[in-house]
């Protein structure tokens, strides 16, 4: 593959990424007005610009790692921190969580630093291969709608929750894993319940739930 191949390549991943991006970011509740202006461009430097949204109460950045092919802990370490350090002082309240983009899957070394940098700053770090955003996986038919409920939200009204399904403790739930694909799509957190509404014959839908573990 030549040179001029490569680049066409990766502009196809940025820009279809970028898309996929911002109908991540919407389906997690945020204003990306400002981004839907967005066009595909052959320059990977504007499809490579970071994304920043927040509202009251959580901030979202979105970061490209694509400088190698093998994504680098330490590089990833680094740009962590700096995120953190440069949070302006209006933003620190607010629930904090980066993506980035990479080329390849995580290495063990990557999942170790993610959990220790999520643990020293108390925040929240996804990484996705960029191969896996080239479409909005909850678009697909197959795919029933999942809804991220956070723990601060159903705390106040567990007790409710744990009756209504039978169980004394979430622990009891069936899992999903903060990796899934579509936990992974609509910002799922250790800790987190994800709704899960399926299409049923008998009943016109179906309501479970699924309580949200760490991969790591």
């Amino acid at each position: 593959m030549s040179a001029h191949q490569r680049t066409r390549h990766l502009s196809t991943y940025l820009n279809t990424s970028r898309q996929t991006i911002i109908e991540l970011l919407e389906n997690r509740g945020y204003d990306m007005t400002k981004y839907k202006t967005f066009e595909p461009s052959t320059s990977n430097n504007d499809s490579m610009s970071p994304i920043v949204v927040s509202n009251d109460k959580e901030m979202v950045e979105v970061h490209y790692e694509l400088t190698s092919t093998r994504t680098n802990h330490k590089n990833v370490s680094k740009k962590v921190t700096q995120i953190v350090e440069k949070r302006k002082e209006k933003d620190k309240k607010k629930d904090l969580t980066i993506i980035f983009l990479v080329s390849d899957s995580m290495t063990p070394s990557v999942k170790e630093a993610i959990r220790v940098l999520t643990n020293k700053y108390k925040i929240f770090i996804q990484v996705f291969p960029i191969r896996t955003l080239m479409y909005n996986i909850t678009k697909h038919q197959s795919v029933p709608e999942h809804v991220r409920i956070s723990k601060s939200e159903y705390n106040k009204y567990l007790d409710d929750l744990l009756d209504s399904l039978h169980i004394d403790s979430l622990d009891n739930l069936p899992k999903i894993l903060d990796t899934d694909p579509v936990a992974m799509f609509i910002g799922l957190r250790p800790g987190d319940l994800c709704k899960i509404t399926r299409p049923s014959l008998s009943a016109g839908i179906h309501v479970v739930y699924r309580y949200c573990v760490s991969d790591r």
